[in-house]
């Protein structure tokens, strides 16, 4: 696969992830009704999950910089 090729889809994975991820962090009560949890006040689950998905994104976003040097996090980004 083309470098450039590889780093446009780690780009626009760490932009939808980044997306999907601030969602997940700011909006939780939405969230939590459309995959049926109970509704709390502690959003803990959801902002953790945000979170995390926003670090996958800024992973992402650094191993799109140099795919060659990066082998280890692209694959876990694969993975993930």
């Amino acid at each position: 696969m083309k470098r450039t090729t590889v780093v446009w889809v780690l780009r626009l994975d760490a932009a939808f992830n980044f997306i999907v991820g601030a969602i997940c962090y700011l909006f939780y009560k939405p969230l939590i009704a459309a995959i049926l949890f109970p509704d709390t006040d502690k959003p803990l689950y959801a902002n953790v999950m945000g979170a995390g998905i926003m670090g996958l994104s800024i992973v992402a976003w650094l191993a799109s910089n140099r795919p060659e040097a990066s082998r280890e996090f692209i694959g876990a980004i694969i993975v993930t």
